[in-house]
């Protein structure tokens, strides 16, 4: 009994891992925190370039790991002291989403939740009347994300997204509009 079970076991998986579509995802767009006051301290609208490569693995429930990268840049005002910052990440992460429709039909609406875990550097110019201070340095940091898109897949394995997060950092919230290509095989 227990080689029959071996036998179907070996047999069965790489039906089943086949069944499965996976590949990789390639995804670019850009990252906009909202404006927020903090004490005597206003922080500005944060705005840059982000991007994400990932390896997708699912059909209705689609598993992503991704490595992402972003810089956004902004400026904090506390009285007359204008800080100019840069903000530069890299960070691993996970989601998980669930493509409404399979991704077997043409379009696909789907919808998820998942993190992002890295090192984010900063970059800190403040100028006050006239003088000019320079810091640097890097945090570790969190963020979590909803997030809502469409999925077009043709049927040679290529697929093109769009979608949208809601994001994180501690007390600080952001929208991240993204278009990027997956290919599943």
């Amino acid at each position: 009994m227990s080689r029959l079970a071996i036998t179907l076991v070996l047999l069965l998986a790489p039906a089943a891992a086949q069944a499965v579509p996976t590949g990789p995802t390639l995804l670019g767009g850009a990252v906009i925190t909202l404006q927020r006051d903090q004490g005597d301290v206003h922080f500005g609208t944060f705005l840059g370039p982000t991007a994400r490569v990932a390896w997708e693995v699912g059909d209705f429930w689609t598993s992503e790991f991704s490595v992402q990268a972003t810089r956004a840049s902004g400026q904090a005002t506390a009285g007359s002291t204008h800080v100019d910052t840069t903000l530069t990440s890299i960070a691993g992460g996970y989601q998980l989403t669930l493509d409404i429709l399979k991704k077997a039909s043409f379009l696909s609406p789907y919808a998820g939740a998942g993190f992002l875990v890295g090192d984010m550097y900063m970059d800190v110019n403040a100028q006050s009347l006239g003088s000019s201070q320079v810091a640097r340095g890097n945090a570790f940091y969190l963020e979590l994300h909803a997030l809502a898109g469409l999925r077009m897949n043709f049927p040679f394995g290529l697929g093109v997204r769009a979608e949208c997060a809601f994001s994180t950092y501690g007390g600080f919230f952001a929208f991240q509009p993204s278009l990027g290509a997956a290919y599943s095989f």
